[in-house]
């Protein structure tokens, strides 16, 4: 158990704190989480994000909002899409889409050129673009001309790796018959 003072003095150590509880929701391997236990890390992870933004004020030292509303994003694209696969919620799931959209965009303000951003974005607009199918061919040239940008910019392989994995996601959703009167209209 942390301190108190510490979960209430630094932005970093709650950023970081969130971001490990999200690694946990993800790795299937090392941790057999139920969805119970999932959601709860996620919503613990967004709890200490948002109080990072809301209650701790941003300095030169602590962590920045750019990277809590990053974060903030993918927590709740991350419950967003347990939802879906949980309950089948359209409303709830959209719901956190919509706040997922809403910190992205606030980090886009910020830096729209930030590799770690347009790799939110990106994985924003594949999203949405997979719960409605007319914003299939927009979304998927969009988040493809982000991951573009975020590629170029990262030298690291797992970052690559990643940026390659959204990169074929993009490729999927355009890989579609439907979709292809979609294109062909938007040319």
């Amino acid at each position: 158990r942390m301190p108190r003072r510490l979960w209430q003095s630094s932005r970093l150590f709650n950023h970081h704190v969130a971001i490990s509880r999200r690694r946990v929701v993800e790795d299937h391997v090392m941790f057999q989480l139920s969805p119970s236990e999932k959601r709860q890390q996620l919503d613990r992870a967004i709890e200490g994000l948002t109080h990072a933004l809301n209650d701790l004020p941003e300095t030169p030292e602590d962590e920045t909002d750019l990277n809590l509303l990053n974060s903030l994003a993918r927590a709740y694209q991350d419950l967003a899409e347990l939802e879906l696969q949980e309950t089948g919620d359209a409303e709830a799931t959209s719901r956190y889409r919509q706040l997922a959209t809403e910190c992205i965009r606030l980090a886009q303000e910020r830096n729209a050129n930030n590799s770690y951003v347009l790799e939110t974005l990106a994985r924003d607009l594949i999203q949405n673009a997979k719960l409605d199918p007319s914003l299939r061919a927009p979304n998927a040239c969009e988040a493809l001309a982000h991951v573009r940008r975020a590629l170029v910019q990262e030298s690291a392989a797992t970052r690559r790796e990643r940026l390659e994995e959204l990169l074929a996601e993009c490729l999927a959703l355009l890989d579609d018959g439907e979709l292809q009167k979609q294109i062909a209209v938007m040319i």
